[in-house]
């Protein structure tokens, strides 16, 4: 797999204090001070966001605040809102009632769907999860829409938390609240124009120090930082990344 895509606008936010959890591995998590205040939200949208929503709607509303147009958008996860998920899981096993509007805002596309009901945004919005390689699988359907020439810009919004503690010995990286929003254009003159290939079976150099983040969370490191090098190789994942020139 290779393909180029122009990144017009990124925006990120995650947690850097690290902590020990449960099961004795450290994770960075914002604690309920440190969320995004949401201000430019009503008091009654804001009450029916997670934490795990807040990442990704800080994200999704500061990426987009200057647009003219509503864009058609993606929305990622590895795990999805898990923790309004364990808890819900919890009460069944106590045999406990479940709030309808708790389910309804637990499953995977809840944060598009409310992102668009939010913004007023009609366009067609698409969510996927697909394990370590949720957010370059993301990248991937971003560029899939640009490509049909029925969209000039692509929204992508990624998010995800640390695991709650029941799961967090499966944990196999390191966990971290984080989210990650960007604008993709078909406007090759527009932003930083990147290569990306997806190898299989094949052996790569790393950079030591992002081997053990999340993606989302490596590759806005490397995207926003100029002094790292020009080429970016995730050996977990066998993705390598290249900044090119603007053609």
């Amino acid at each position: 797999m290779d393909f180029c895509i122009n990144i017009k606008k990124i925006v990120a936010i995650e947690a850097v204090n690290p902590v020990i959890n449960l099961d004795g591995h450290q994770e960075r998590s914002f604690s309920k001070a440190e969320l995004p205040k949401l201000a430019d939200l009503k008091p009654m949208q804001r009450r029916r966001l997670s934490p795990f929503a807040k990442l990704a709607m800080y994200c999704a509303l500061e990426v987009t605040k200057h647009e003219n147009q509503p864009l058609v958008s993606v929305f990622s996860s590895r795990h999805g809102d898990l923790h309004k998920t364990s808890t819900m899981l919890h009460d069944l096993a106590l045999e406990e009632d479940i709030s309808p509007t708790a389910f309804s805002l637990s499953v995977h596309n809840a944060v598009s769907g409310l992102f668009t009901i939010f913004t007023q945004n009609t366009q067609a919005s698409t969510t996927v999860s697909a394990g370590k390689d949720t957010f370059f699988m993301a990248l991937v359907e971003a560029y899939i829409r640009l490509k049909t020439g029925k969209h000039e810009q692509v929204l992508l919004v990624h998010s995800d938390q640390v695991l709650p503690s029941p799961y967090s010995q499966y944990a196999d990286e390191l966990q971290v609240d984080h989210a990650v929003a960007l604008i993709l254009t078909k406007d090759n003159f527009v932003g930083q124009r990147l290569s990306i290939k997806k190898y299989n079976n094949i052996s790569v150099t790393s950079d030591d120090s992002l081997t053990e983040l999340p993606q989302a969370v490596s590759f806005y490191r490397w995207l926003s930082d100029m002094t790292k090098p020009q080429e970016l190789d995730m050996v977990a994942n066998q993705w390598k990344i290249n900044r090119l020139n603007n053609e």
